[in-house]
């Protein structure tokens, strides 16, 4: 049990609000796989430990059902009593247990004085960044509604509930049915948009029952997703057809969920992340301090790293001491890096304190939020974290769309972008120093900025969606 709630808290991305920007998602692990995960040790137990065999439940419809429905309640015991023990010490695992204490009576006191709800759900702030911009149109188009966020993750409540984007930011109930039938019947919202990967079966079955839309966002899927393994294709299989519409990134996604589950219900839409990137890099934001700092020398970015991409950064940079480069290193969590206490303080510099700058130093560290995306511009070369911790890398549109070679860590979780610029050549995986230092190497002998971006920025509006259109389905289905 303790290890069951252990292993979610782990996978969930671990994102404050002091250094990352709403548009710099860390592609961060959906729920729905780590739940996936648990059913299949829970499966195997049931199924192989109680000796029950795939061909007697195979023919027999009712007892299937009735081990997955036992199989999905165990699990969501297991993750809440596991956590709840966790959160004796982990702060995280406390953040979600505090943050739904007397959830009933917080949402009736933050509703009851209106009537007329639109209900947006992520797991956390990936998933947001992958529907930001449906998120934003809707807002827009029903703006006399009032707007509910809800997330799984303590990581997307931490940096949202502050947000005056939105009329209410809170953390949904764990999926049990009483939670479930309670949560919708205090809120009774017009629609509901879930992003991503998000498939709360009893969310999605009392919502069905009281006749509300619900949609399902940005969703990806491949051939080698665990939503397709036996025992769980029937369990998302009723999932999937709970949703009034489901808006799929990529052809390739829409074609698996019509031959896998005969849905209908499906469009391609793009992806939402993908917009707001190529929106972003539309305005050509200038930073001056990042200017000054750079000079005309050859510029190292590390985006989002991690505590792993550090050290690799400073075997790196002892390494290239005698060379002309000017580091700018960004952390997933500033206040958790220790690079200012393993670099020479002649050598390195906060952003918040360049103005003070003796010019001396050639490494940055950035402490300011919403400057990562638009300072890829400056690179010469990017490292992108993620790619060597369990929740996989962070986003690495955001530099190739500037034509950035850019590099991450071997865990890419398969998603779809770092499988398409891999293939392309725009990306490539990093498992060591040395080979790093390869790659760096190649890039100061070309003295090269960028690559020719026209084929990045191709890709990039190939896969980004149209939310107008998305919008549009959303109230022709309401």
């Amino acid at each position: 049990m303790l290890f069951i709630g252990l292993e979610v808290i782990a996978q969930l991305p671990e994102e404050q609000p002091t250094n990352r920007q709403y548009n710099q998602p860390p592609i961060a692990p959906n729920t729905a796989p780590i739940i996936s995960n648990l059913y299949f040790k829970t499966s195997d137990f049931i199924l192989v430990k109680l000796n029950f065999r795939y061909q007697i439940i195979g023919n027999n419809s009712y007892i299937y059902e009735l081990t997955l429905t036992e199989m999905y309640k165990l699990i969501l015991f297991l993750i809440k009593s596991g956590i709840t023990i966790a959160s004796i010490w982990h702060w995280k695992a406390k953040l979600w247990v505090n943050g739904r204490k007397k959830w009933r009576e917080n949402l009736l006191r933050s509703t009851k004085n209106h009537s007329d709800w639109i209900w947006f759900h992520c797991a956390s702030v990936g998933e947001y960044e992958d529907s930001i911009e449906v998120f934003t149109k809707i807002q827009k188009e029903f703006n006399e509604s009032k707007i509910i966020l809800t997330f799984f993750s303590p990581s997307g409540y931490q940096r949202f509930k502050d947000s005056c984007v939105f009329d209410l930011v809170t953390y949904l109930p764990i999926d049990l049915s009483k939670n479930a039938i309670d949560f919708v019947e205090i809120l009774q919202p017009k629609f509901v948009v879930f992003s991503r990967s998000e498939l709360w079966l009893n969310y999605l079955i009392e919502l069905n029952k009281k006749k509300i839309p619900v949609f399902l966002t940005s969703f990806t899927i491949n051939n080698s997703s665990k939503f397709l393994k036996w025992p769980m294709q029937k369990h998302y299989s009723k999932c999937f057809n709970l949703f009034t519409h489901i808006f799929c990134q990529s052809e390739k996604s829409q074609m698996i969920v019509l031959e896998k589950f005969k849905l209908q219900n499906t469009s391609c839409s793009g992806s939402s992340r993908f917009e707001r990137i190529y929106m972003e890099y539309q305005k050509d934001i200038e930073l001056e301090i990042i200017k000054d700092f750079i000079g005309n020398e050859f510029v190292v970015v590390f985006g989002s790293s991690l505590q792993k991409e550090e050290n690799l950064f400073l075997e790196i940079y002892t390494s290239f001491s005698d060379r002309n480069i000017k580091w700018i290193i960004v952390p997933h969590e500033f206040e958790r890096s220790k690079l200012l206490n393993n670099l020479s303080k002649e050598n390195v510099i906060k952003y918040s304190d360049f103005k003070s700058s003796k010019g001396t130093e050639n490494v940055l560290l950035v402490d300011k939020v919403g400057v990562l995306k638009h300072l890829y511009k400056y690179a010469n070369i990017v490292f992108v974290g993620g790619g060597f911790n369990s929740i996989g890398i962070h986003n690495i549109i955001e530099p190739i769309i500037y034509g950035v070679p850019t590099f991450f860590g071997p865990n890419h979780r398969n998603y779809e972008e770092a499988i398409d610029t891999i293939e392309l050549g725009f990306s490539k995986i990093i498992t060591s120093t040395s080979e790093f230092s390869i790659e760096l190497n190649k890039c100061l002998e070309m003295k090269s900025k960028k690559n020719d971006s026209d084929l990045q920025l191709d890709y990039i509006l190939a896969k980004k969606s149209n939310s107008d259109n998305i919008v549009s389905v959303i109230k022709s289905k309401i």
